[in-house]
């Protein structure tokens, strides 16, 4: 019991494993391999699915992982008869991004885990791989204690006996687990928790234990999460895992991995024992080693455009101004600056490519953000309107923060500018509250709104509301690389014909 509650504390990361890696890639094959056997690992190659298949039969391992492409069977011919061999053996798919339907098939066939086959994949593959290991045996635990009350069922004393060293043992992983455990019930009220959740939501078990399920959750992810409890207290299998966002006491987001099991106890209502894991981590490295993938091209490109594209733009430039000084013609005038204006226009997007994908490196210093938002505001009269008043509400008291000025006075800058762009008469509200360990600044103007389609995807690049106005879509791409560049998030709220609303949040240590 003592080892299995170590092996669930460190991640699985202390202990040999033996694992069978499936993939008919010989180069990629050979990375995973490296990268697992310098963790200490004991790895077996196979490179087909017949093969992977024979080994499985004669030799027990601790973990199998199915690359995507392999020379005979797909991975899900793999993957369904060995998850109904072995049942309790974690099976983790390796697929490359946009194969999201071979990964619903591949859960849905037995995997556990699928890990997205980037260009550094092999860095975070051992321990994505330990984890699910570690999981596996703490669920294997849970049961494990359920039965042993369950078989001391044929005498009244042995039966007292065992459910209490049942308890006991439960209660320890329980306790110990680096996870979060939540006991719920059929109506989503939670019935215990362990540290690990007290942890992962910031508040204490008492606050926790008789609260409901939803209060944690955010609002999108509501309907479906009646849906996972429905199924799992209707017997039915629902799919894992279970990812959803969890709103903190500060208003921040979690991003956690659900799995649970129904269970059902003599005399007593049935209850779910849900395994909470924080994944936001692993979301954020495949999320950044993506971005910089995607950026590193963007640059190439932007690189390559500016050098071929600025030169003919120049010579634009001279030649329209040259031809403005020899006619005298209005009519020709006036269609040479707006020749003009369509070459500042190119330059202009040539500019936002090159500032966007170039690396900046974030030097931040202690600094009142009320002065940020004091010099974006000046920078604001070309785009002020006479129907449309600008309220700078940043409070009395100092608002101290650790950023890179520049970069946060360019933050603010574009959303207060895209607030004066979108609002046509009422008002621009900018919005400083201090919080602790928070700085939040909301940025609210009255206009037309954003539609939901476009909210969902506004911080993509090259994703723009005023194409007609001469909008590139990247600068609020540009907005969220530099908050989430100093640890906080930006969020957008809209509601069609009462306006947007922009909320950055950015951390602050308090002093002791």
């Amino acid at each position: 019991m003592v080892a299995e509650l170590s092996r669930l504390k460190e991640g699985g990361g202390g202990d040999r494993l033996a694992l069978l890696y499936v993939d008919g890639d010989a180069t990629r094959r050979s990375a995973g391999v490296r990268s697992l056997e310098a963790r200490g690992h004991r790895v077996v190659v196979a490179g087909t699915g017949r093969e992977a298949l024979e080994r499985l039969a004669t030799h027990p391992f601790d973990s199998v992982l199915v690359a995507h492409t392999l020379p005979d069977l797909s991975p899900l011919e793999v993957i369904r008869p060995a998850a109904a061999a072995h049942p309790r053996l974690p099976l983790i798919l390796l697929v490359p991004m946009g194969h999201e339907d071979l990964e619903i098939e591949a859960l849905r066939a037995g995997a556990v885990q699928t890990v997205i086959l980037s260009e550094r994949f092999a860095e975070f593959l051992p321990g994505v791989l330990e984890h699910e290991v570690a999981l596996v045996h703490a669920l294997g635990q849970l049961e494990q204690a359920q039965r042993a009350g369950a078989e001391a069922a044929t005498e009244h004393r042995r039966v007292l006996e065992r459910l209490r060293e049942s308890e006991d043992r439960f209660r320890t992983l329980f306790e110990a687990a680096a996870d979060a455990i939540l006991l719920v019930d059929a109506k989503g009220v939670i019935l215990d928790a362990n540290p690990a959740t007290e942890a992962l939501v910031a508040m204490d078990r008492r606050d926790i234990v008789g609260n409901i399920l939803e209060k944690f959750l955010s609002h999108e992810d509501l309907e479906r999460a009646r849906a996972y409890l429905r199924d799992l207290f209707h017997g039915r299998s629902p799919q894992e895992p279970f990812e959803v966002s969890i709103v903190l006491r500060n208003g921040l987001r979690s991003s956690v991995a659900v799995r649970s099991r129904l269970v059902s106890e003599a005399g007593a209502p049935p209850y779910a024992e849900m395994l909470v894991r924080d994944v936001n981590e692993q979301k954020e490295m495949q999320r950044r080693l993506l971005a910089a993938e995607r950026l590193a091209s963007v640059g190439q490109m932007a690189a390559y455009i500016a050098h071929e594209i600025n030169t003919p733009l120049a010579n634009i430039s001279l030649l329209t101004a040259s031809a403005k000084r020899k006619t005298t013609e209005d009519d020709v005038k006036e269609r040479l600056e707006k020749i003009d204006a369509q070459r500042r226009q190119a330059a202009t997007i040539i500019a936002d490519l090159l500032s966007f994908s170039k690396h900046r490196e974030i030097a931040p210093v202690d600094v009142d953000l009320r002065t940020v938002l004091a010099a974006a505001a000046d920078q604001m009269d070309p785009y002020r309107s006479k129907d449309v008043e600008m309220v700078l509400d940043l409070g009395e008291a100092e608002a101290r923060a650790r950023v890179d000025p520049l970069q946060m006075q360019e933050v603010f800058a574009n959303l207060l500018k895209n607030a004066l762009e979108a609002a046509t008469s009422g008002s621009v509200t900018v919005r400083l509250e201090v919080r602790p360990g928070y700085r939040v600044v909301k940025v609210a103007d009255t206009g037309p709104g954003i539609p939901a389609d476009v909210q969902a995807r506004l911080f993509q690049p090259f994703v723009t509301t005023k194409r007609h106005r001469g909008g590139t879509g990247l600068g609020l791409a540009l907005c969220r690389n530099i908050v989430t560049a100093h640890g906080g998030e930006i969020h957008c709220s809209s509601i069609a014909g009462e306006g947007t609303t922009f909320t950055v949040v950015l951390p602050q240590e308090e002093a002791p």
